[in-house]
């Protein structure tokens, strides 16, 4: 993704792709094996790693269901981290 418009992202945006990057390499997992286990494409993965898409529910639910975490979980740090960024009316939709 270019610098430009990876600056343009939310932080909380950015914060989720890193989250899911973690619980990969907590995991020891190849991105492309976390691929095929989580039965999505390869370069999927790699993208909402790094934040170069906007991936779908669906998606996202499968990369949290590969691990084992549930949403609650996974948003668990964002209560008090984030709650300023969700509560507020500053930034763009």
């Amino acid at each position: 993704m270019a610098a430009k418009k990876q600056k343009e992202l939310e932080p909380v945006v950015l914060e989720i792709g890193e989250q899911l990057k973690k619980l990969r390499q907590s995991k020891s997992s190849s991105s492309e094996k976390w691929a095929y286990d989580t039965g999505i494409n390869r370069v999927m993965a790699y993208r909402a790693e790094s934040c170069n898409c906007n991936m779908t529910l669906s998606t996202f639910m499968k990369l949290l269901r590969a691990h084992g975490i549930t949403p609650k979980e996974f948003f668990s740090s964002y209560d008090t981290e984030y709650e300023s960024y969700f509560k507020s009316n500053d930034h763009k939709g």
